[in-house]
């Protein structure tokens, strides 16, 4: 099993994760939290960092798995 670290996420980086989780792309996401889709990109990057999740997809079911989101 690998090793994550979701309490280490940032109030932001876990409003991405759970749009990321809701199905919304990095476009729509920015649009909704009124950031950049270049900031979103680094948060969403941050995640991946963070909880050693290979993609996005898969962050979001450890998150999700976790009662995270």
């Amino acid at each position: 099993m690998k090793q994550d670290n979701f309490s280490n996420l940032t109030d932001r980086e876990i409003e991405v994760l759970r749009l990321i989780a809701g199905g919304r792309s990095n476009n729509e996401i920015a649009e909704e939290l009124i950031i950049t889709s270049n900031t979103v990109a680094n948060h969403v990057k941050n995640i991946l960092f963070k909880t050693s999740a290979a993609n996005r997809t898969e962050a979001a079911m450890l998150a999700l798995e976790r009662g995270l989101i």
